[in-house]
């Protein structure tokens, strides 16, 4: 009835034409939708004994019924936990949307049917030289390769631990290189997924990499504010003159050139051979996060968090046009092959493709619902792969501007939408549609898809106990809040409401309330006792990562992109102070004991205090090497402050000026930190999967809590101070108690396929497999 590998455009006209007037008429014959699936299922038994010898060998797997079987029970929305599907052909089966808990595959003969993904959000995006082949780097530290022509999984590597923020095939698609967060370049074999060389000498993240033309050198962009040549393994040239982080690089055609762009602003171009910068382009007015060269040389783009994009004559240096209408940072930039279309992805969720005779903005795609983070043209197609906060992978065919397919995952996000002939009352026949990870692919000339690579991820981003140490609030990737009762692990309470990340949750001081951030730039206030959303603060598309309720309860601050921070009337919502003289994104903020004061930490590598009667700012610690991830006051000692950034732990006496950095003594970058409440204790952990447990008098590492399989992102203390919460990228909620070190409990929502078993299921290749087991399914005989 559908094919499930098909273009999408066919298939949801294959669902429109077949599908959608099939499940009607069975409907009518049959009455309810619960009666249509007891039917179709008793039919399960009679597909088994046509398909199957006596020995339980398949006769044939041709056949559809099975595929067809699943298809319009998932059309009619009916729940397939636990369905034995056993010893059928499961062919042009549509599943990346479907959960299938404890559903039996085993013995199956899967034939192109489609699964969910496993990705984590997605930072980079790299068409092969040939382009048959798409690599992305995502935040779970691994790359996906995958098959442009049917969107079929080939390989995943891992091997990083942070963020991989950048991709790039050499020119004859042999060699991916990848750049991470976790300070470290990696070369990887593209065919047999092996790491052929990690390339050292460098301290600090590594936020780009890039392919001479002739494959032969390996640029590299670094938060060291170098830029560094790479051949042979070695670094051969280390390129100085940035005054800040180094964002992107890239080389102009002919190789002999090399742009790097950094947040100090400015553009460099370096020449290759003699390592000198030649010319520098300034006239950005903020961090200038990417470049790319047009295809002849001539013409260098740049994208900057000033909202426009501008285009530099290469040979004079001059500023040939600003391209403005760009609500947002523009994050992405990418020319097209023939020369012709510009693509720039934004902050404000959109991409614009730009004419580049006339210098004018000929179409606005729009369909991400979160920040546009990397844009790249086919190398011979005008196919746009574009990739967002909202872990959107899509395609888009050029000449009929199309989707032609999805690759879906889960992330715990899930909708119910009506078929075209349903009434306003027919609640029993809504089928579930899922809005998860993706990554987009845009066809140019009509600003329509032609193919959506999606994924699953579910990371725990933030957690935190309430006063009663009676429940941990989590959220996290699949735009859910959780709360989760303490002493059995059960969700006691799911909170819907936001549309992305979901950054940071906060309990008020009495338990009662809790805010949270997220990536769709709303604050929610939400009531404990019923789960209703109380308030939603949305009055500006900045994002606000960090928040904090005063501990006598009546402000909310929030730490917010637009390098400002805001106090809160609890109860109004209203803004009452605005904190003003950071220079870059808030990252982390904190109240002191008397509410006087509130600290706060920005990617502009400075700390603050600020007065929170007058707004002004006290105190500016501008020591820092790299930005502070988390920042916050030691309790019980109201002129000590602790933070943490890569792989230090800072200790700052505001009092008497004293700053101390030391080392964490952790195996990668450190990302939060806390302290006990009787501030006796400190906590740390990142990107290495475990928490130190520290003795804030002598330094010392007393414990270390292991169990964690992917980076930490929080640690809480609970208000008694002997357990710790922990939330992680593997999508577990950990309760650790600290006299032991041992894990109390673990907490955890079901993924899309827990449970499904897929023991002797032919038809699936290593990778699918692997994706499958890593979502849930298990091998049982």
């Amino acid at each position: 009835m559908i094919k499930a590998t098909t273009k999408d455009y066919i298939r949801q006209s294959q669902i429109r034409l077949i599908l959608e007037p099939l499940a009607t008429k069975l409907l009518g014959r049959l009455g309810s939708k619960q009666m249509v699936a007891k039917e179709l299922l008793l039919n399960l038994q009679e597909l088994r004994r046509r398909e199957l010898r006596p020995e339980g060998e398949h006769k044939s797997t041709f056949g559809y019924g099975g595929g067809n079987i699943i298809n319009l029970l998932c059309h009619l929305g009916i729940d397939l936990t636990g369905i034995d599907f056993s010893y059928l052909a499961i062919r042009q089966a549509y599943l990346s949307e479907v959960k299938l808990h404890r559903v039996n595959f085993s013995q199956t003969a899967v034939i192109k049917s489609v699964f969910a993904e496993v990705i984590g959000g997605v930072l980079s995006v790299a068409f092969s030289a040939n382009g048959k082949l798409l690599a992305i780097g995502d935040t779970k530290g691994d790359i996906h390769l995958w098959q442009v022509s049917d969107g079929k999984p080939i390989l995943t590597y891992r091997g990083h631990k942070g963020w991989v923020v950048s991709v790039a095939f050499n020119p004859e698609g042999t060699v991916l290189a990848s750049s991470s967060v976790d300070q470290s370049i990696k070369l990887w074999d593209v065919s047999t997924g092996d790491c052929l060389n990690t390339l050292q000498g460098y301290i600090g993240a590594v936020m780009s990499v890039a392919f001479s033309p002739d494959g032969i050198t390996l640029a590299s962009g670094h938060a060291d504010r170098t830029v560094r040549l790479w051949r042979s393994g070695r670094a051969i040239k280390i390129l100085h003159g940035h005054e800040d982080i180094v964002e992107a690089v890239a080389f102009s055609s002919k190789g002999n050139l090399l742009a790097s762009s950094s947040d100090d602003c400015t553009v460099r171009l370096w020449d290759i051979d003699t390592a000198e910068c030649v010319r520098i382009f300034e006239g950005h007015e903020d961090i200038v996060w990417s470049i790319a060269f047009s295809h002849n040389g001539n013409v260098l783009a740049s994208g900057s968090e000033d909202k426009t994009t501008r285009l530099w004559n290469v040979e004079t240096g001059n500023c040939i046009k600003t391209l403005a209408g760009h609500t947002h940072t523009v994050f992405a930039v990418s020319f097209s092959h023939d020369g012709s279309t510009l693509a720039t992805g934004s902050g404000d969720r959109t991409i614009r493709l730009w004419d580049l005779k006339t210098a004018q903005c000929f179409k606005t795609l729009t369909g991400h619902n979160h920040w546009v983070r990397s844009v790249a043209f086919h190398p011979e197609r005008l196919v746009l792969a574009s990739s967002s906060g909202d872990e959107m992978v899509k395609l888009w065919e050029i000449d009929t501007g199309f989707c032609m397919r999805t690759f879906q995952g889960h992330t715990g996000r899930s909708w119910t939408v009506k078929s075209g002939n349903q009434s306003d009352d027919d609640t029993d026949t809504l089928s579930n549609i899922s809005n998860e990870h993706l990554l987009n692919l845009w066809e140019v000339t009509s600003g329509k898809q032609f193919r959506i690579l999606q994924g699953y991820t579910n990371a725990v981003r933030s957690v935190v106990f309430n006063l009663e140490h009676s429940l941990l609030a989590s959220g996290g990737d699949d735009s859910i809040i959780r709360l989760w009762d303490i002493q059995s692990g059960q969700c006691i309470r799911a909170l819907h409401g936001h549309a992305g990340h979901v950054w940071q949750v906060a309990f008020s001081p009495l338990g009662t309330l809790l805010a949270s951030c997220a990536e769709d730039c709303t604050i929610k206030l939400w009531d404990v006792s019923s789960g209703n959303c109380l308030t939603t603060i949305s009055e500006h598309p900045d994002l606000a990562k960090t928040l904090v309720f005063s501990h006598d309860g009546k402000l909310l601050a929030t730490g917010e992109t637009s390098r400002v921070i805001k106090l809160r009337d609890i109860v109004t919502g209203e803004c009452l102070l605005i904190l003003e003289g950071h220079t870059s994104a808030i990252l982390a903020i904190a109240f002191s004991a008397d509410d006087r004061y509130l600290i706060s930490s920005s990617r502009d590598k400075t700390v603050k205090i600020w007065d929170t009667q007058t707004g002004e700012c006290v105190q500016t610690l501008d020591q820092l090497t790299s930005f502070a991830s988390n920042v916050t006051f030691m309790p019980m000692q109201p002129h000590m402050v602790f933070g943490c950034g890569e792989r230090f732990i800072y200790r700052w006496n505001i009092k008497s000026g004293e700053f101390i950095a030391e080392p964490s003594s952790h195996d990668g970058n450190v990302l939060t930190i806390a302290a006990d409440p009787k501030g006796m204790l400190l906590s740390s952990a990142g990107e290495d999967a475990q928490i130190n447990i520290w003795n804030w008098q002598t330094g010392e590492v007393v414990s270390t809590l292991v169990g964690h399989i992917g980076t930490i992102y929080a640690v809480s203390f609970s208000p008694n101070g002997e357990q710790i919460a922990s939330s992680s990228r593997d999508e577990t909620v950990k309760l650790w108690d600290i006299k032991t070190g041992e894990c109390i409990r673990t907490y955890r929502e079901p993924r899309p396929y827990e449970g499904l078993n897929i023991s002797e299921a032919t038809g699936l290749t290593s990778a699918q497999k692997a994706k499958l087991l890593a979502l849930g399914a298990i091998e049982e005989s």
